[in-house]
């Protein structure tokens, strides 16, 4: 266990244990993830051995998520912003002896983030020229809720394509 040794990155995360979220203090060291109810607790609540990791990505369970596969068990934790969210999985990656053959992105700025909201049926965080591309489109509102991920998807290809045939 990595009880002394430093610390290279440290902060407040929600972790998600069993079916609740709950504020946990984060640290990583050179070989574990420990998860800590403050801090200043020492015991740790959760500790994730990185040899065992074989696979860190963004979730989808909710805004600016982490889930970390390792060899029992899968963790799910969510930062405060998209710079939180990928400063945690650079440092985590580079840890991991099994994804050491594979490296994190470099230089990679999250441009977007846009979030569905059930309730009001609206995207939220849109950009200004896929608004515009929303309003203009055949897309209703029903196609928002039905399947919002496809709605930016398509809003995406169409933009990456209109830039590309316009250089």
């Amino acid at each position: 266990m990595d009880n002394g040794g430093p610390v290279y990155k440290c902060g407040h995360v929600s972790l998600k244990e069993s079916w609740l979220w709950s504020r946990r203090w984060a640290v990583l060291k050179r070989s574990t993830l420990s998860f800590h109810k403050g801090e200043k607790a020492i015991q740790a609540s959760a500790l994730v051995f990185l040899k065992e990791v074989h696979q860190v990505s963004r979730s989808e369970l909710k805004s600016y998520c982490i889930g970390i596969k390792a060899k029992d068990r899968d963790y799910y934790i969510q930062c405060a912003s998209d710079d939180d969210l990928y400063s945690w999985m650079d440092a985590i990656y580079e840890k991991c002896p099994l994804l050491s053959d594979v490296s994190p992105p470099s230089n990679f700025h999250h441009q977007v983030h846009v979030d569905f909201d059930p309730v009001s049926g609206m995207f939220i965080g849109l950009p200004d020229k896929w608004a515009k591309l929303l309003q203009s489109s055949n897309i209703t509102q029903q196609d928002y809720a039905q399947n919002p991920q496809a709605v930016l998807d398509v809003l995406e290809f169409y933009t990456k394509n209109t830039a590309e045939s316009q250089t």
